[in-house]
């Protein structure tokens, strides 16, 4: 494999500077920002190297005719590697030995990294051969002679699937009662054109066509055996969750890299590269699909005014924003600063006093009745308190749904189980509520939001209710619907834990006006209103314990900010050198946003030299610092510095610096 430079983890940064604590910088060195663990873009013309691992079949071949050829002007060689199961490919990305793998669908994926404790991501999916339909007796289904023999693969997967692909034919009806993915054929509960279902080695279907009269193929199979697509009588209605996908380390899901396959796999470039190629014939993504295409969403000059006993309450205030197609937008701020009224306006559950709210560019602010209904199966909605239906099942709440959604009810099963695979609980059908902890709650409240197929998913403070881990979760599996199925999600929080984690833009409300907006990592990174900068300072400040302050030796006390590729410069080390002052490094921090950093260090500035000379060292070293760094903050505390009895370790102070401010702030 070719060498792929990558950067030291975060939480490598965490216990170098942990290990600075009290030390000057000529044991540490001072560099406080190592690096990323990420693979690292191009520079310069240069090359990066990946190593997709695939399984035989035609997945290996769509990387280098396909993919390969389309990133090569990004900088990135693509190159495969061949696994002989479904199980060494994942175990490989997760261990770092290969960089991505195309070889699995998103449902597959998403189980087998729960179960063994594994950071894999979904980056969208791709064309995917499905289960077909093959004879070479029949030339359409409906030619199927009574008592014809089928063969059918005999590994409970893909027994179960291809079941569900005789009954989505209408050729055989299993009971209603069983879990679609578990079902064998004892599930047949009507056979009307008495066929003899034959399970075999799913390698030999293809080689079994001259002796039994219909054969289903997985994907794969199918392709080794030179089966070809154009030629099967009818495929799999493949759901959203076993259309395959391309897959990251959790460690890379931001990198550019990363990004740059997610705008590949969604692009026309990649859908006309397609369309001319082998692979034409490949049941497409869930994003491709002929109304499946995110929606953008405007609100424009939107105000929400209540009347409550007498009162008047103004809960949003002239609201302007967009939502570009496809993206996660967040809208974040304190309780009560009328984010949840400003997204319910979205799918006129609050109706606007005044302005508009458009889909797409169409105004929608005056729809009511049927058009306000089919509006809505379009927007899904995700609640804090979960909603769900507690004397019902799980398969109940997401029927439900179905039902008005106007699904017909032999539709409604196979559907439900599609949803609970997606999200993870397939095992959970038959369960109620009461059963499922917070996380796997919010989970059936997530699948009930997409049982329409919507364009659009809002989510109302999704994860306030979860712990820490859970939410990680959940955040994940909104990741990989936005990615895989191409939904536009908004998401309102006071959590910049989850800003952090999934947002692509973000805006800042207050007392119903939006205060802020842009990009998550700008919007962060330089606040400039002062409850934006309140939310940050909770998220990124640090503090010296107070214990700690009567044992710091004699100087200046300073926050230091850094943003985006500076906070892997060595300053401390280049400042203390190079004006011959010792800058011990207490305290410490990085955060990402997306693939940028924004970097945290409270350092000690103490004077070398005796007297003025080192008071004055301190301050050209200090006037360094503020120049260079984005964000500079002085905390030394008056009442420390008298105690200790000078500023500098060169004499007692002047009654000129007991008043200079205790605390100064400069953003350059």
């Amino acid at each position: 494999m070719a060498i792929i430079t990558r950067r030291t983890p975060v939480s490598t940064i965490a216990a170098a500077l942990a290990a600075c604590v009290l030390f000057s910088t000529a044991a540490c060195g001072g560099n406080a920002a190592a690096a990323s663990g990420q693979i690292d873009k191009p520079q310069d013309g240069g090359t990066t190297t990946i190593e997709v691992g695939v399984c035989p079949g035609p997945y290996g071949d769509m990387v280098k005719e396909v993919i390969a050829p389309l990133l090569k002007d990004d900088g990135y060689e693509l190159i495969t590697k061949e696994f002989n199961d479904y199980v060494q490919p994942d175990k490989a990305l997760a261990a770092g030995s290969i960089d991505a793998n195309l070889m699995q669908h998103g449902n597959y994926l998403a189980k087998f990294s729960a179960d063994n404790n594994l950071d894999l991501v979904s980056l969208g999916q791709v064309p995917t051969l499905g289960l077909g339909v093959y004879s070479n007796k029949y030339d359409s289904i409906d030619e199927i002679a009574d008592g014809a023999s089928i063969g059918i693969a005999n590994d409970a997967s893909n027994l179960a699937r291809s079941l569900g692909v005789l009954e989505q034919q209408k050729l055989i009806t299993l009971d209603g009662d069983v879990d679609a993915t578990k079902a064998s054929t004892d599930d047949i509960a009507s056979n009307p054109k008495n066929l003899t279902v034959k399970p075999l080695d799913a390698a030999q279907l293809a080689r079994s066509l001259d002796t039994v009269d219909v054969v289903l193929v997985p994907g794969n199979y199918a392709w080794a055996a030179g089966l070809k697509a154009q030629d099967a009588l009818a495929f799999e209605q493949q759901g959203d969750g076993v259309i395959n996908v391309f897959a990251v380390s959790g460690a890379n899901k931001d990198s550019d890299f990363a990004v740059k396959v997610q705008q590949l796999l969604v692009s026309d470039e990649f859908k006309d590269a397609i369309a001319a190629s082998e692979f034409k014939d490949f049941g497409k993504p869930t994003a491709w699909k002929e109304g499946a295409m995110a929606a953008s969403i405007t609100l424009d000059d939107v105000s929400v005014t209540f009347h409550e006993a007498g009162h008047t309450i103004e809960a949003v205030k002239h609201a302007s924003l967009e939502v570009e197609q496809g993206e996660i937008f967040g809208i974040v701020g304190f309780s009560g600063a009328g984010k949840s009224t400003l997204v319910r306006t979205i799918n006129l559950l609050e109706r606007p006093t005044s302005g508009r709210v458009l889909i797409d560019g169409r105004d929608i602010t005056g729809l009511r009745g049927g058009p306000l209904r089919d509006l809505r199966k379009s927007i899904g909605f995700v609640f804090q308190g979960f909603n769900l239906i507690g004397n019902a099942t799980v398969g109940k709440n997401i029927e439900f749904a179905l039902r008005a959604g106007g699904v017909p009810k032999a539709r409604r099963r196979g559907r439900t189980q599609e949803l609970l695979e997606l999200v993870g609980l397939s095992g959970k059908m038959d369960s109620y509520p009461s059963s499922l902890s917070g996380g796997q709650k919010q989970r059936v409240s997530i699948a009930r939001a997409l049982a329409n197929n919507p364009r659009i998913l809002l989510c109302d403070e999704a994860t306030s209710a979860l712990d820490l881990e859970t939410t990680e979760g959940i955040l994940a599996l909104l990741k990989r619907i936005n990615t895989e199925l191409g939904v536009t999600i908004v998401f309102i929080t006071h959590q910049l834990e989850v800003a952090q984690r999934i947002f692509d833009r973000v805006a800042v409300m207050e007392n119903g006006v939006i205060i802020e907006q842009g990009k998550t990592f700008d919007v962060f990174a330089e606040p400039h209103h002062e409850t934006t900068q309140a939310l940050v300072e909770r998220f990124l400040g640090v503090a010296v314990p107070e214990r700690l302050v009567p044992e710091l030796p004699v100087g200046r006390l300073v926050e230091l900010r850094y943003k985006g590729d500076h906070a892997f410069d060595p300053l401390i080390s280049a400042v203390s050198s190079r004006h011959g002052v010792a800058i011990n490094v207490l305290h410490g921090n990085v955060e990402y946003f997306g693939t940028q950093p924004i970097g945290t260090l409270v350092v000690l500035v103490a004077a070398i030299r005796e007297g003025q000379r080192g008071a004055q060292d301190v301050e050209d070293a200090l006037d360094e610092l503020r120049g260079t760094v984005f964000g500079f903050k002085e905390l030394t505390d008056a009442a420390v510095e008298q105690a200790l009895d000078s500023p500098y370790g060169g004499g007692p102070r002047t009654a000129a610096q007991t008043k200079k401010t205790v605390q100064q702030e400069v953003l350059v």
